[in-house]
Protein backbone atom coordinates (compact mmCIF):
# COMPACT_ATOMS: atom_id res chain seq x y z
CA UNK A 1 0.00 0.00 0.00
CA UNK A 2 2.80 2.41 0.90
CA UNK A 3 4.55 1.59 -2.36
CA UNK A 4 1.37 2.37 -4.31
CA UNK A 5 0.97 5.72 -2.54
CA UNK A 6 4.59 6.59 -3.25
CA UNK A 7 4.18 5.77 -6.95
CA UNK A 8 1.07 7.96 -7.15
CA UNK A 9 2.86 10.84 -5.43
CA UNK A 10 5.78 10.57 -7.86
CA UNK A 11 3.41 10.65 -10.80
CA UNK A 12 1.86 13.81 -9.41
CA UNK A 13 5.15 15.68 -9.03
CA UNK A 14 5.31 17.09 -12.60
CA UNK A 15 1.91 18.66 -12.06
CA UNK A 16 2.88 20.53 -8.89
CA UNK A 17 5.05 23.17 -10.59
CA UNK A 18 2.34 24.78 -12.70
CA UNK A 19 -1.42 24.60 -13.01
CA UNK A 20 -3.49 25.01 -16.11
CA UNK A 21 -5.01 28.49 -16.05
CA UNK A 22 -7.90 30.22 -17.76
CA UNK A 23 -7.26 33.77 -18.94
CA UNK A 24 -10.43 35.87 -18.47
CA UNK A 25 -11.68 39.41 -18.95
CA UNK A 26 -10.68 40.25 -15.38
CA UNK A 27 -7.03 39.72 -16.41
CA UNK A 28 -7.16 42.27 -19.24
CA UNK A 29 -5.60 45.74 -18.88
CA UNK A 30 -7.69 48.65 -17.65
CA UNK A 31 -7.11 52.42 -17.57
CA UNK A 32 -4.05 52.95 -15.39
CA UNK A 33 -2.31 49.69 -16.36
CA UNK A 34 1.30 50.21 -17.43
CA UNK A 35 3.42 47.60 -19.20
CA UNK A 36 7.21 47.96 -19.00
CA UNK A 37 8.73 46.18 -22.00
CA UNK A 38 12.36 45.25 -22.67
CA UNK A 39 13.14 43.85 -26.12
CA UNK A 40 15.92 41.68 -27.54
CA UNK A 41 16.42 41.90 -31.32
CA UNK A 42 19.79 40.15 -31.58
CA UNK A 43 19.80 36.83 -29.70
CA UNK A 44 17.33 34.95 -31.99
CA UNK A 45 16.63 32.23 -29.46
CA UNK A 46 15.03 28.92 -30.38
CA UNK A 47 11.28 28.86 -29.77
CA UNK A 48 10.83 25.83 -27.55
CA UNK A 49 7.71 23.63 -27.89
CA UNK A 50 4.34 24.06 -26.25
CA UNK A 51 2.39 21.38 -24.45
CA UNK A 52 1.12 20.64 -20.96
CA UNK A 53 3.12 21.60 -17.87
CA UNK A 54 6.13 22.94 -19.77
CA UNK A 55 9.22 24.63 -18.35
CA UNK A 56 10.44 27.44 -20.61
CA UNK A 57 13.69 29.32 -20.03
CA UNK A 58 14.33 32.62 -21.80
CA UNK A 59 16.67 34.15 -19.23
CA UNK A 60 19.41 34.62 -21.87
CA UNK A 61 18.62 38.14 -23.03
CA UNK A 62 20.28 41.21 -24.57
CA UNK A 63 18.20 44.35 -24.11
CA UNK A 64 18.21 46.46 -27.26
CA UNK A 65 15.16 48.60 -26.56
CA UNK A 66 12.94 49.56 -23.63
CA UNK A 67 9.48 51.08 -23.69
CA UNK A 68 6.37 51.65 -21.62
CA UNK A 69 2.73 51.26 -22.64
CA UNK A 70 0.44 53.34 -20.46
CA UNK A 71 -3.30 52.69 -20.86
CA UNK A 72 -5.21 55.85 -19.92
CA UNK A 73 -8.80 57.03 -19.78
CA UNK A 74 -10.08 58.24 -23.14
CA UNK A 75 -10.23 61.79 -21.74
CA UNK A 76 -6.41 61.88 -21.85
CA UNK A 77 -6.47 62.71 -25.58
CA UNK A 78 -7.74 66.01 -27.02
CA UNK A 79 -11.50 66.54 -26.78
CA UNK A 80 -13.46 65.17 -29.73
CA UNK A 81 -11.12 62.38 -30.72
CA UNK A 82 -12.86 59.75 -28.59
CA UNK A 83 -16.25 60.38 -30.19
CA UNK A 84 -14.95 58.45 -33.20
CA UNK A 85 -14.53 55.35 -31.02
CA UNK A 86 -17.64 55.25 -28.81
CA UNK A 87 -17.06 51.71 -27.52
CA UNK A 88 -13.47 52.38 -26.38
CA UNK A 89 -12.69 52.37 -22.67
CA UNK A 90 -9.02 53.38 -22.80
CA UNK A 91 -6.24 54.62 -25.04
CA UNK A 92 -2.52 55.12 -25.40
CA UNK A 93 -1.68 58.70 -26.29
CA UNK A 94 1.48 60.16 -27.85
CA UNK A 95 1.62 63.94 -27.72
CA UNK A 96 4.87 63.86 -29.69
CA UNK A 97 3.35 61.96 -32.62
CA UNK A 98 -0.12 63.52 -32.20
CA UNK A 99 -1.75 60.09 -32.23
CA UNK A 100 -3.96 58.06 -29.94
CA UNK A 101 -4.70 54.34 -30.18
CA UNK A 102 -8.07 53.28 -28.76
CA UNK A 103 -8.85 49.97 -27.04
CA UNK A 104 -11.89 48.12 -25.73
CA UNK A 105 -12.32 45.17 -23.40
CA UNK A 106 -15.29 42.83 -23.15
CA UNK A 107 -16.06 39.23 -22.29
CA UNK A 108 -14.58 38.01 -25.61
CA UNK A 109 -11.21 39.73 -25.36
CA UNK A 110 -9.04 42.83 -25.65
CA UNK A 111 -9.29 44.78 -28.93
CA UNK A 112 -7.77 47.68 -30.83
CA UNK A 113 -10.65 49.87 -32.02
CA UNK A 114 -8.55 52.19 -34.14
CA UNK A 115 -6.18 55.14 -34.31
CA UNK A 116 -6.74 58.88 -34.43
CA UNK A 117 -3.91 60.72 -36.15
CA UNK A 118 -4.03 64.42 -35.36
CA UNK A 119 -1.23 65.12 -37.83
CA UNK A 120 -3.34 64.20 -40.86
CA UNK A 121 -5.88 66.32 -42.69
CA UNK A 122 -9.30 66.86 -41.05
CA UNK A 123 -11.45 63.80 -40.65
CA UNK A 124 -12.43 61.35 -41.93
CA UNK A 125 -8.84 61.02 -43.15
CA UNK A 126 -7.39 61.06 -39.64
CA UNK A 127 -9.73 58.36 -38.24
CA UNK A 128 -8.45 54.84 -38.87
CA UNK A 129 -11.14 52.58 -37.41
CA UNK A 130 -11.21 48.79 -37.34
CA UNK A 131 -14.59 47.21 -38.10
CA UNK A 132 -14.57 44.40 -37.00
CA UNK A 133 -12.10 45.37 -34.31
CA UNK A 134 -8.56 43.95 -34.15
CA UNK A 135 -8.34 41.22 -31.52
CA UNK A 136 -5.20 41.35 -29.36
CA UNK A 137 -5.95 38.81 -26.59
CA UNK A 138 -8.94 36.42 -26.65
CA UNK A 139 -10.96 35.59 -23.50
CA UNK A 140 -11.92 33.32 -21.91
CA UNK A 141 -8.99 31.21 -23.06
CA UNK A 142 -7.37 28.09 -21.67
CA UNK A 143 -5.09 25.28 -22.84
CA UNK A 144 -6.35 23.68 -26.06
CA UNK A 145 -8.68 26.55 -27.00
CA UNK A 146 -8.63 28.11 -30.48
CA UNK A 147 -10.21 31.28 -31.83
CA UNK A 148 -10.46 32.74 -35.34
CA UNK A 149 -10.73 36.49 -35.78
CA UNK A 150 -10.99 38.86 -38.75
CA UNK A 151 -10.29 42.59 -38.54
CA UNK A 152 -10.93 45.12 -41.29
CA UNK A 153 -9.69 48.66 -41.74
CA UNK A 154 -10.62 50.99 -44.61
CA UNK A 155 -8.62 53.95 -45.94
CA UNK A 156 -10.18 56.44 -48.35
CA UNK A 157 -8.01 58.88 -50.32
CA UNK A 158 -8.73 61.29 -53.16
CA UNK A 159 -6.42 61.54 -56.14
CA UNK A 160 -8.83 63.33 -58.44
CA UNK A 161 -11.15 60.37 -57.84
CA UNK A 162 -11.86 58.39 -54.71
CA UNK A 163 -9.72 55.35 -53.90
CA UNK A 164 -10.72 52.99 -51.12
CA UNK A 165 -8.14 50.60 -49.67
CA UNK A 166 -9.58 47.76 -47.62
CA UNK A 167 -7.20 45.65 -45.56
CA UNK A 168 -8.30 42.43 -43.87
CA UNK A 169 -6.24 40.75 -41.16
CA UNK A 170 -7.01 37.11 -40.46
CA UNK A 171 -5.84 35.63 -37.17
CA UNK A 172 -5.82 32.21 -35.55
CA UNK A 173 -5.19 32.04 -31.80
CA UNK A 174 -4.25 28.71 -30.20
CA UNK A 175 -3.48 28.12 -26.52
CA UNK A 176 -0.77 25.57 -27.23
CA UNK A 177 0.92 25.26 -23.84
CA UNK A 178 0.99 26.04 -20.15
CA UNK A 179 3.65 25.87 -17.47
CA UNK A 180 6.41 27.98 -15.93
CA UNK A 181 8.66 30.46 -17.72
CA UNK A 182 11.89 32.08 -16.60
CA UNK A 183 12.78 35.54 -17.95
CA UNK A 184 15.33 38.11 -16.76
CA UNK A 185 12.52 39.42 -14.51
CA UNK A 186 12.26 36.08 -12.65
CA UNK A 187 10.41 32.78 -12.77
CA UNK A 188 6.66 32.79 -13.35
CA UNK A 189 4.59 29.68 -12.73
CA UNK A 190 1.06 29.08 -14.01
CA UNK A 191 1.43 30.83 -17.36
CA UNK A 192 -0.59 30.17 -20.50
CA UNK A 193 1.10 30.33 -23.90
CA UNK A 194 -1.00 31.62 -26.79
CA UNK A 195 0.25 31.18 -30.35
CA UNK A 196 -1.06 33.72 -32.85
CA UNK A 197 -0.84 33.25 -36.63
CA UNK A 198 -1.86 36.22 -38.79
CA UNK A 199 -1.85 37.23 -42.42
CA UNK A 200 -3.35 40.13 -44.35
CA UNK A 201 -5.23 40.62 -47.60
CA UNK A 202 -5.49 44.02 -49.30
CA UNK A 203 -8.11 45.05 -51.84
CA UNK A 204 -8.30 48.35 -53.74
CA UNK A 205 -11.52 49.94 -55.01
CA UNK A 206 -11.87 53.06 -57.16
CA UNK A 207 -14.82 55.35 -57.88
CA UNK A 208 -14.52 56.97 -61.29
CA UNK A 209 -18.01 58.42 -61.02
CA UNK A 210 -20.15 55.30 -61.27
CA UNK A 211 -19.59 53.88 -57.79
CA UNK A 212 -16.76 51.84 -56.32
CA UNK A 213 -15.35 48.98 -58.38
CA UNK A 214 -12.56 46.60 -57.40
CA UNK A 215 -9.37 47.32 -59.30
CA UNK A 216 -6.90 45.01 -57.56
CA UNK A 217 -6.61 42.41 -54.82
CA UNK A 218 -3.36 41.10 -53.38
CA UNK A 219 -2.78 37.47 -52.43
CA UNK A 220 -2.43 36.73 -48.71
CA UNK A 221 0.78 38.29 -47.37
CA UNK A 222 2.69 39.39 -44.30
CA UNK A 223 2.29 36.09 -42.46
CA UNK A 224 3.32 36.61 -38.83
CA UNK A 225 3.67 34.24 -35.89
CA UNK A 226 3.63 35.53 -32.31
CA UNK A 227 3.80 33.69 -28.97
CA UNK A 228 2.48 35.29 -25.78
CA UNK A 229 2.92 34.05 -22.22
CA UNK A 230 0.16 35.29 -19.92
CA UNK A 231 -0.70 34.87 -16.27
CA UNK A 232 -3.66 35.86 -14.14
CA UNK A 233 -3.58 39.45 -12.89
CA UNK A 234 -4.50 42.54 -14.93
CA UNK A 235 -1.55 44.77 -13.96
CA UNK A 236 1.13 42.25 -14.91
CA UNK A 237 -0.69 39.68 -17.02
CA UNK A 238 1.70 39.84 -19.99
CA UNK A 239 4.96 38.07 -19.06
CA UNK A 240 6.82 37.34 -22.31
CA UNK A 241 6.34 37.62 -26.08
CA UNK A 242 8.18 36.29 -29.12
CA UNK A 243 7.83 37.36 -32.75
CA UNK A 244 8.99 34.45 -34.90
CA UNK A 245 11.43 34.98 -37.76
CA UNK A 246 9.60 34.00 -40.94
CA UNK A 247 10.80 32.63 -44.27
CA UNK A 248 7.90 33.83 -46.38
CA UNK A 249 4.84 32.13 -44.85
CA UNK A 250 6.96 29.50 -43.06
CA UNK A 251 8.27 29.93 -39.54
CA UNK A 252 11.97 29.31 -38.89
CA UNK A 253 11.59 28.30 -35.25
CA UNK A 254 13.79 31.24 -34.20
CA UNK A 255 12.86 34.49 -32.49
CA UNK A 256 13.04 37.59 -34.70
CA UNK A 257 12.55 39.60 -31.51
CA UNK A 258 11.52 38.81 -27.96
CA UNK A 259 10.22 41.00 -25.14
CA UNK A 260 9.92 40.44 -21.43
CA UNK A 261 7.80 42.56 -19.11
CA UNK A 262 8.95 43.73 -15.70
CA UNK A 263 6.09 45.48 -13.98
CA UNK A 264 7.67 45.28 -10.53
CA UNK A 265 10.42 47.67 -11.55
CA UNK A 266 10.34 51.17 -10.09
CA UNK A 267 11.65 52.64 -13.33
CA UNK A 268 12.37 51.52 -16.87
CA UNK A 269 16.01 50.78 -17.68
CA UNK A 270 16.83 53.88 -19.70
CA UNK A 271 20.45 53.35 -20.71
CA UNK A 272 19.43 53.47 -24.36
CA UNK A 273 17.37 56.62 -23.92
CA UNK A 274 18.66 60.21 -24.00
CA UNK A 275 18.09 60.67 -20.28
CA UNK A 276 17.84 58.49 -17.19
CA UNK A 277 15.60 58.99 -14.19
CA UNK A 278 14.84 57.40 -10.86
CA UNK A 279 12.37 58.31 -8.10
CA UNK A 280 13.36 58.03 -4.43
CA UNK A 281 12.55 57.24 -1.72
CA UNK A 282 10.36 54.61 -3.30
CA UNK A 283 8.02 53.78 -1.73
CA UNK A 284 7.49 57.07 0.07
CA UNK A 285 5.44 57.34 3.26
CA UNK A 286 3.93 60.62 2.10
CA UNK A 287 5.38 62.63 4.97
CA UNK A 288 8.45 63.78 3.08
CA UNK A 289 9.40 65.12 -0.31
CA UNK A 290 9.93 62.87 -3.29
CA UNK A 291 12.95 63.38 -5.50
CA UNK A 292 13.18 62.49 -9.18
CA UNK A 293 16.72 62.73 -10.47
CA UNK A 294 17.31 63.17 -14.18
CA UNK A 295 19.70 64.37 -16.80
CA UNK A 296 18.76 68.02 -17.32
CA UNK A 297 20.37 68.29 -20.74
CA UNK A 298 17.31 66.83 -22.44
CA UNK A 299 14.40 67.04 -19.99
CA UNK A 300 11.73 69.70 -20.40
CA UNK A 301 8.51 68.62 -18.67
CA UNK A 302 7.39 66.20 -15.96
CA UNK A 303 3.84 64.80 -15.84
CA UNK A 304 2.43 62.45 -13.19
CA UNK A 305 -0.68 60.25 -13.51
CA UNK A 306 -2.55 58.09 -11.03
CA UNK A 307 -3.53 54.50 -11.84
CA UNK A 308 -6.82 55.70 -13.35
CA UNK A 309 -4.87 57.60 -15.98
CA UNK A 310 -5.82 60.96 -14.46
CA UNK A 311 -3.30 63.80 -14.60
CA UNK A 312 -2.14 64.61 -11.06
CA UNK A 313 0.77 66.96 -11.58
CA UNK A 314 2.66 68.69 -14.37
CA UNK A 315 5.83 70.70 -13.99
CA UNK A 316 8.50 72.29 -16.14
CA UNK A 317 11.89 70.70 -15.45
CA UNK A 318 13.93 72.45 -18.15
CA UNK A 319 17.61 72.41 -17.23
CA UNK A 320 17.00 70.58 -13.96
CA UNK A 321 18.96 67.67 -12.60
CA UNK A 322 16.64 67.07 -9.63
CA UNK A 323 12.89 67.56 -9.20
CA UNK A 324 11.78 67.88 -5.57
CA UNK A 325 8.11 68.05 -4.56
CA UNK A 326 5.94 67.53 -1.50
CA UNK A 327 3.91 64.30 -1.47
CA UNK A 328 1.56 65.32 1.36
CA UNK A 329 -1.13 66.19 -1.16
CA UNK A 330 -0.91 62.76 -2.84
CA UNK A 331 -3.21 59.94 -1.80
CA UNK A 332 -1.78 56.49 -1.11
CA UNK A 333 -1.27 54.54 -4.29
CA UNK A 334 0.90 53.97 -7.35
CA UNK A 335 1.79 56.88 -9.64
CA UNK A 336 3.31 56.91 -13.11
CA UNK A 337 5.59 59.73 -14.22
CA UNK A 338 6.82 60.67 -17.68
CA UNK A 339 9.58 63.06 -18.66
CA UNK A 340 9.40 64.65 -22.09
CA UNK A 341 11.99 66.56 -24.10
CA UNK A 342 11.90 69.73 -26.15
CA UNK A 343 9.93 68.07 -28.96
CA UNK A 344 7.39 66.64 -26.44
CA UNK A 345 8.75 63.14 -27.09
CA UNK A 346 8.92 60.86 -24.05
CA UNK A 347 12.52 60.32 -23.02
CA UNK A 348 12.06 58.59 -19.67
CA UNK A 349 9.31 57.21 -17.47
CA UNK A 350 8.76 55.22 -14.31
CA UNK A 351 6.53 54.82 -11.30
CA UNK A 352 6.57 55.36 -7.57
CA UNK A 353 4.41 54.30 -4.65
CA UNK A 354 3.08 56.41 -1.76
CA UNK A 355 1.99 54.67 1.43
CA UNK A 356 0.41 56.54 4.34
Amino acid sequence: MKKTLLQLSLLALPLIGSAQITFTQSDLPTAGTMWFELTDTTTHQVITPGGANQTWNYSNFTVAMSAATHFQNTAAAPAGWSSNFPSSQMLTYSAADTTATYYSSNSTGFYTDGIYDGGLNPQPGNVLAFNPNYLLIPTPFTYGNTRNSTAKITFTVNQGFNIKLVSYTYQLFTADGYGSITTPAGMFSNTLRIKRMAYSLDTTYADFGAGYQMVSSSPPKDTAMTYMWLKNGANDALVFQINEKMNGPIGTGLAESASYYNNTATHIPTFLKPTASIAYPNPSNGSKSLTISLDGKNAENLVIYNTLGELVKTESVSGSNVVLFDTNLFESGIYIYKITGKDSREISSGKFTITK
